[in-house]
């Protein structure tokens, strides 16, 4: 009987040290796995910091661009509007100019008129 009790007790010693030696073996895979994680996860946050510098030079260069244009189209607009008071005065002389009656006096102040109404 003591043998019996003797042999069971070694039996399950032996199941438990071999659970143990099974855990620690998991265990060291899991710690390898988790190393691999770990550095694979690091190395995302890396490539997240990289795309987000490039995503905030993408968009300062898009800034600085739509700056650069609102100020060619704020330039435009005033030589636009310098090109038109100047046109609308022109306009408003060769307008107040008297036309002679009769189609000869016409044709005469047409010719006359002739450089100045060619560059309109």
């Amino acid at each position: 009987m003591i043998l019996a009790l003797v042999a069971g007790v070694l039996g399950y010693r032996s199941l438990l040290i071999h659970q143990r030696d099974a855990a620690r073996a998991r265990v060291k895979v899991l710690e390898a796995e988790r190393a691999e994680l770990q550095a694979a996860n690091a190395s995302m946050q890396q490539a997240v910091a990289r795309q987000n510098a490039a995503i905030d030079a993408l968009r300062a260069a898009a800034t600085a661009v739509e700056e650069k244009t609102r100020q060619r189209e704020n330039a435009a607009a005033n030589q636009g509007a310098e090109v038109l008071q100047t046109e609308i005065a022109r306009a408003a002389t060769v307008g107040r100019s008297a036309v002679p009656d009769g189609c000869a006096g016409a044709i005469g102040w047409g010719n006359a008129q002739g450089p100045e109404l060619g560059r309109w």
